[in-house]
């Protein structure tokens, strides 16, 4: 993963809101009916010795994002723990002329049925 920059961490209920017509927001009925989801994004760097280097990390992680990823990782963290995870997006920026991209990874929590 680089430099590791930021660890960001949200859980969502995923609820489902129904709104009346005519109606305040303190009037919505909510309903929990999609389970939880949490969402892990990392933010970072990685520096190599050469573009090469760094471009070689980098086609590793999208490689992950095939379209058919059948398992999930193992991510372990002093602050989360260890979670079993998928990746969910991968975005990065190529810091000419450095051998050096920052990059966002998102990270969905799981388990692959």
């Amino acid at each position: 993963m680089g430099n590791v920059s930021n660890i960001s961490v949200t859980k969502s209920a995923n609820l489902v809101p129904l709104s009346y017509a005519g109606q305040d927001s303190d009037q919505t009925s909510l309903f929990d009916m999609f389970g939880v989801t949490r969402t892990i994004t990392i933010t970072g760097s990685i520096t190599g010795s050469s573009y090469s280097a760094v471009k070689t990390i980098v086609d590793a992680i999208e490689a992950l994002i095939s379209g058919s990823q059948t398992t999930t990782t193992s991510l372990v963290t002093d602050e989360i723990g260890t979670v079993s995870v998928m990746v969910n997006t991968f975005d990065y920026t190529w810091n000419i002329p450095s051998n050096n991209a920052s990059y966002t990874i998102t990270l969905l929590e799981g388990t692959t049925i």
